[in-house]
């Protein structure tokens, strides 16, 4: 959804992304930019100086006290996006 003011938000959270969000809500908020480069995007919990971005807000699903995930054991899915990784490891 694109608002107004021409910021483009994704969520699933119900919030406005435009005002400060409290420390402990349940709320994640990511600034999602183009990379400095141009080759890749950036993910920051800090809104970007300039230039345009995404706002991705998500209810902290990891934060749920009812959740019946084991973070603590729970595997990390690290095939669908190695060969993503790799490629842009290699331009560091």
């Amino acid at each position: 959804m694109r608002n107004s003011d021409g910021v483009v938000e994704f969520t699933n959270a119900d919030i406005d992304v435009r005002k400060p969000t409290s420390i402990n809500s349940n709320k994640t908020i990511i600034y999602k930019s183009l990379s400095n480069d141009g080759d890749g995007f950036s993910f920051s919990d800090q809104r970007p100086i300039n230039g345009e971005f995404e706002v991705l807000a998500y209810d902290c699903y990891a934060c749920n006290p009812t959740s019946k995930i084991n973070w603590h054991t729970i595997g990390l899915n690290r095939a669908d996006y190695a060969d993503t990784v790799k490629a842009m490891a290699k331009k560091i």
